[in-house]
């Protein structure tokens, strides 16, 4: 008999039609972050009955379990949650939120929490300025990885990696739209300046993603300032190759040595992108701005900071060194065996499952 019942209702429509689809047919799934959260509910539906809701608020029976994973857009549903909360507290359910998107994504729903996170049993979030904040043992760290990996013949890496890169010389793919939702954020203009900074100096800079054949980045809607934001920021052309929308994001990861993996906000305490695990696991190099005291210390020797060198010229003059000397291929070495013993993303899993039933 099953023990208990949990409803998970995601603020993204993609998701809960992911998860659905990925609960009965686990093969459909690929190797991104949606593993995660489908061993998570596989496990949870091991001895739970697991209902995936398209409804925000659906009706419970007594002692039911709703996980919010990000909270639908309250803008226009505020007093509508809290009704529902309420009711729900009252009947003995449990009302539990994971925070996954920052700050500068979902700016409402954190503005919710800080009236009324007391309203929620528990609350899920990789943010060091919530764990901190609030002080409460109801809120739990879960971030959200993915080191799972396709099986392969890794006796001989170096060949193997060799064979897999697009070009002989040092390349740097980014992976990520370019959204006009995004133009207001410090993580997306340094991403740009990075970009446009990295290409001056070496043109093997691949981008993929929508929105990159635009003429201008252009950082402000309506475009008051145009002919000045024109005249200011970089052409697109001149960040780098324009690969179009990814189709394979595994080959377009290790076809290049390293990846960019800015995320679009800069000063999230705690967020922990899972741009970087998608590279590690791909046995390639991440550049990040900053690792920050909650990324587990096990990875941290193989994430480049931009933030350690004075220059971007310094950056790129080591990142060409490194490979050319052949420690970019003990790293990796390296990198390959620790991700093979590496119990991370079990733990992850396993806490996670006992947060959300408990």
């Amino acid at each position: 008999m099953k023990s208990k019942n949990i409803f998970i209702h995601s603020a993204y429509n993609s998701f809960n039609l992911e998860a659905k689809r990925g609960l009965k047919s686990p093969e459909s799934f690929g190797l991104d972050l949606f593993f995660t959260f489908r061993e998570i509910f596989k496990k949870i539906k091991e001895t739970n009955n697991l209902i995936i809701s398209q409804d925000p608020f659906p009706e419970m029976p007594e002692n039911s379990i709703l996980i919010y994973i990000d909270l639908p857009r309250i803008e226009t549903k505020k007093e509508s949650f809290i009704r529902y909360l309420n009711k729900n507290n009252k009947s003995n359910n449990k009302i539990k939120l994971w925070l996954f998107e920052p700050h500068s994504i979902r700016a409402n729903q954190y503005q919710f929490i800080e009236n009324y996170h007391y309203m929620f049993s528990s609350i899920f979030t990789w943010s060091e300025d919530i764990l901190k904040k609030f002080d409460n043992s109801k809120i739990l760290f879960c971030p959200i990885i993915n080191l799972e990996r396709n099986k392969k013949n890794y006796s001989t890496l170096e060949n193997t990696i060799k064979k897999e890169l697009l070009t002989k010389e040092i390349s740097i793919s980014f992976i990520g739209s370019n959204k006009s939702s995004l133009y207001p954020l410090n993580g997306y203009h340094f991403r740009i300046y990075i970009l446009a900074s990295l290409f001056k100096l070496t043109n093997k800079i691949f981008i993929y993603g929508n929105g990159w054949n635009q003429a201008h980045i252009l950082p402000f809607r309506p475009n008051i300032f145009k002919r000045l934001i024109e005249f200011l920021m970089p052409k697109i052309n001149k960040l780098g190759i324009v690969m179009g929308l990814s189709k394979d994001k595994s080959k377009s990861i290790k076809s290049h040595h390293y990846s960019l993996c800015i995320e679009n906000e800069i000063g999230s305490k705690g967020y922990i992108t899972e741009k970087i695990f998608d590279v590690l696991k791909e046995l390639r190099l991440p550049i990040v701005f900053k690792t920050d005291e909650l990324f587990p210390d096990e990875f941290k020797e193989y994430i480049i900071e931009i933030s350690k060198f004075s220059s971007i010229d310094l950056l790129v003059k080591y990142l060409s060194e490194l490979y050319k000397s052949g420690e970019y291929f003990n790293k990796i070495s390296s990198l390959n065996s620790l991700i093979e013993k590496s119990q991370l993303q079990e733990k992850i899993i396993n806490s996670s499952v006992e947060a959300i039933i408990k």
